[in-house]
């Protein structure tokens, strides 16, 4: 505080006379409005208004508070008649303000910027020096944060919350690091264009509004529209919940274009950006993009996701549109060893990691669970309008490598290139999927397609379709473990499988099956494409795979190479190649079953035998021969054996000729007559 030195202590006339009842007002200086004024240094009690003067016409002390800034003196007579007035009196005395202003002068990049602190007190970058936040959590600091970027120095802040109502957008580098601060924002928090060498070291995000979520239940992935709560524990649903997506309000569905905090990084050229990093990133409803970016890394969050984008990690680049499928009149390089390591997401809408168009990129070390589409993705090619229009937005030579990835709606790990377009064509990825645990997601564990492919390693367990599926080229599968996968109930395909492997040039090697559910069928599929022979030269290898469930659940199409009685495990398991070996099956009844150790079947009946054909859905590609002895028909007990011309499946085998013969097909639908005489 500081005693305030009056220009007239002594108020008296002209004839020297003390005025008594004279009036001492104190304004802000520059105005009328009351300034506060004190009876003791301690500044605990205030002056009336106006002060009047004793009988001896001196006025008593009068104290201020420095920090109230500047002010005006009115003398006024006992009638009210001015005597003098003197404004812009500065209080003696050293404030915080003045000490700032003194230690954290207005800097030569806030005088370039056009930005004025207003409360000097905090030193550049803090955004309390630029606005005050009257009441933490709801004042709008979004001009501050902005005032923050300008003056080129790392944003800091205050252990309090802050509030941002509309997206503070800047051009060029920042630094943020406000390891103590919440902000509080419903919009996209931060978007920097050209960030090239900016670093995000410690921030909490919030959304202002609670979203409404679901939170699925993964024993069964059975849900209802009424199981949506308002709740951070969930995600927000979207369009691929189609089983509950008809029966939300309009409102619920519209959140996802209104809950959307996080940290969006685009560039202006095709030449892009690079060398940015990304930590300490908490919150809920976040979502972090790197659009146009090289040499960048994201690790160390743990945070929930939102559903404005397609993941709560975005690294996206190659394409000629920007994350919102907006055209950008330019091309986004392609990505080039950026990471997403060592990160906890959880709850985003689509997925927990999104990759478009790279051609070096890691995955490594992360957390995903919950996600309302995949845990991790690469994107794929589908023609459809947007980013995904061209194969542009393929991604190779990526590292997908201990993650563990579990109790997502769609797959755990989505290593696909093409999904649903015109064709599929050879593009060689090269990307290495190891040492993931991937578990308990209602369709697949890992599901990935094209060439240069090394499935290695993984460990796969109670999955809704597929353990491990692929289609492609030249790629390894080799010494993954694959437990108890479609025990959901929840499988998208007729046969699901813990191991399913279709293409040219696979090598799979040292795999491990089990799954009590699927004894009775096929656990183990390794074919060509659409279950036919490979390519002639592109066989691959299929060597010293194990089932604990016996011969009975492996399939290997015959014209891969195949050995599968390794020293090391000491344990045959069934081939076609195996079964076109087995003993022929001499039979005289009129019934007959056929049994999977079967491959040819003779028969001498005295009348039509009807023989109970397997599954041909079970049995892709495997083949049977019959022949009769006798003049008597051969039947299926099923119409589904389709004639040596083509046709409508039926009931017919052999014709009631003895030395006829035939043999059948499976196509995975029906069996066909492929030869006969």
């Amino acid at each position: 505080m500081a005693l305030v030195t009056l220009p007239r202590q002594l108020v008296v006339d002209a004839n020297g006379t003390p005025r008594v009842g004279a009036k001492l007002c104190v304004y802000d200086a520059g105005t009328t409005t009351p300034h506060p004024a004190y009876t003791t240094p301690s500044l605990s009690i205030s002056h009336s208004s106006p002060i009047l003067s004793v009988s001896t016409g001196l006025f008593p002390a009068v104290y201020v508070d420095p920090d109230d800034g500047d002010y005006k003196l009115v003398c006024l007579d006992a009638d009210d008649v001015t005597l003098w007035s003197e404004d812009n009196i500065h209080p003696d005395g050293i404030t915080q303000s003045i000490i700032g202003e003194a230690l954290y002068p207005r800097t030569a990049a806030e005088i370039a910027a056009s930005v004025t602190p207003v409360n000097y007190v905090y030193p550049p970058g803090h955004v309390e020096r630029y606005s005050t936040n009257t009441t933490p959590g709801t004042t709008d600091m979004s001009a501050a944060f902005l005032a923050a970027f300008k003056s080129g120095e790392t944003v800091i802040g205050r252990n309090t919350s802050y509030r941002i109502n509309s997206s503070v957008s800047y051009t060029g580098k920042v630094v943020i690091d406000m390891p103590l601060s919440t902000i509080y924002s419903d919009v996209t928090t931060f978007i920097i264009t050209d960030g090239t060498g900016s670093r995000i070291r410690a921030l909490n995000l919030l959304p202002i509004t609670t979203p409404t979520t679901i939170l699925r239940d993964y024993t069964n992935w059975t849900n209802a529209a009424g199981d949506v709560e308002v709740s951070f524990e969930g995600y927000m649903p979207s369009l691929l919940d189609t089983d509950i997506w008809a029966g939300l309000s309009a409102g619920v569905q519209g959140q996802l274009t209104q809950i959307h905090p996080g940290i969006y990084f685009k560039v202006s050229s095709a030449s892009g950006g690079s060398d940015v990093d990304i930590t300490g990133v908490t919150g809920k409803c976040i979502s972090i993009v790197l659009e146009g970016y090289v040499d960048s890394t994201v690790h160390g969050n743990n945070f929930t996701g939102n559903g404005n984008t397609y993941a709560a990690v975005v690294l996206f680049n190659g394409v000629s549109v920007d994350v919102s499928s907006v055209a950008l009149g330019f091309t986004l390089p392609r990505g080039k060893n950026n990471k997403v390591i060592h990160n906890v997401i959880k709850y985003a809408t689509l997925s927990g990691v999104t990759i478009f168009g790279h051609d070096d990129f890691e995955v490594g070390g992360n957390d995903v669970s919950f996600c309302g589409e995949s845990g991790i993705k690469t994107y794929q090619y589908d023609t459809v309008a947007g980013p995904s229009a061209t194969t542009a937005c393929i991604s190779a030579n990526g590292r997908v490598t201990g993650n563990k990835s579990y109790q997502n709606y769609h797959d755990g790990i989505d290593i696909q290139s093409y999904y649903g377009a015109a064709s599929f064509a050879y593009f060689y990825r090269g990307i290495t999927i190891s040492g993931n645990k991937s578990f308990r997601n209602r369709h697949t564990g890992i599901t990935a397609d094209n060439a240069g492919l090394n499935i290695n390693n993984n460990n796969i367990l109670e999955n809704g379709t597929h353990g491990i599926s692929f289609i492609g080229w030249d790629s390894t599968v080799v010494g993954n473990q694959c437990q108890s996968n479609t025990l959901t109930g929840t499988s998208l395909v007729a046969q699901p499988f813990d191991i399913f492997l279709e293409g040219d040039g696979i090598v799979s090697i040292g795999n491990v099956v089990k799954n009590d559910a699927q004894a009775a069928t096929y656990n183990y599929f390794h074919a060509g494409f659409l279950g036919a022979p490979p390519s002639p030269g592109k066989e691959g290898l299929d060597f010293a795979n194990y089932c604990s469930d016996g011969s009975a659940v492996l399939y290997v199409e015959p014209s891969i190479p195949a050995s599968q009685e390794g020293a090391l495990l000491q344990k045959r398991i069934r081939t076609s190649e195996h079964l076109a070996v087995s003993p022929v099956r001499v039979i005289s009844g009129t019934t007959y079953t056929v049994v999977d150790s079967d491959s040819a079947v003779s028969i001498g009946a005295s009348g039509t035998c009807t023989v109970t054909l397997p599954s041909a859905v079970s049995f892709p590609g495997r083949k049977l021969n019959f022949r009769t002895t006798e003049a008597q028909a051969v039947i299926s007990a099923s119409s589904n054996v389709v004639p040596l011309v083509g046709g409508a499946a039926s009931t017919a085998i052999l014709a009631a000729t003895d030395g006829k013969w035939a043999e059948l097909q499976s196509d995975g639908t029906n069996w066909h007559v492929m030869m006969a005489n």
